[in-house]
């Protein structure tokens, strides 16, 4: 399990305020972060 289900509803969150934030569909910002597009 990489994420408790007790942290699943802000983990979404988050994420989604991520996405407005940064990772919007008009000039992206998302290469400003890309520690989180990094996966093992």
């Amino acid at each position: 399990e990489v994420l408790p289900k007790n942290e699943w509803l802000p983990a979404h969150q988050a994420m989604i305020c991520f996405g407005r934030e940064i990772c919007h569909p008009r000039n992206p910002e998302c290469d400003q972060y890309p520690q989180l597009y990094h996966f093992d």
